[in-house]
C-alpha cells in the first residue's frame, strides 16, 4: 500500500515501511514539488506575520501620537465647537484601536516623544 502524499523507500525485504493504520514509518520523504508547496504556504503565513506585526505597530503608534495631543485637545474644544466634534471622533477612533489591541493581547505603550 503506498501513500500518495510520500515517497517511500522499500526495506531490505523489498516492502515500504508502512504501518497498519496507512502511515508510513521511517524512510518517508516528500518529493520536490510537495515540499515547495509546503514551503510556499510557510513563506507566505510568515510574510502575513510580519505584515500584521508592523501594521500593529503602527496603530500603538497612532495611539501614542493620539493620545499626546488628546490634552491639549480638550482644552481647546472649551472655546472651539468644531474642535469638540474633532476631539469626539478622535476619541471614538482611539477606543476602537485600543479594543483591537486588547483583542491581540497586545498594550500600547506610552513612549510618545521618547527615544527607543
Amino acid at each position: 500500500m503506498t501513500n500518495p502524499l510520500f515517497n517511500t523507500q522499500p526495506n531490505s525485504t523489498g516492502t515500504s515501511h508502512v504501518d497498519s493504520r496507512g502511515g508510513t514509518r521511517g524512510h518517508a520523504r516528500l518529493d520536490s514539488h510537495q515540499g515547495g508547496e509546503i514551503n510556499s504556504v510557510i513563506s507566505g503565513k510568515i510574510k502575513l506575520h510580519r505584515k500584521l506585526r508592523n501594521d500593529l505597530e503602527n496603530m500603538k503608534m497612532m495611539l501614542e501620537s493620539v493620545e499626546a495631543v488628546l490634552g491639549d485637545a480638550e482644552r481647546e474644544s472649551i472655546k472651539h465647537k468644531s474642535m469638540f466634534l474633532w476631539l469626539n471622533r478622535l476619541k471614538d477612533a482611539q477606543t476602537t484601536y485600543l479594543t483591537c489591541l486588547k483583542i491581540l493581547k497586545m498594550k500600547p505603550t506610552s513612549t510618545c516623544g521618547q527615544p527607543r
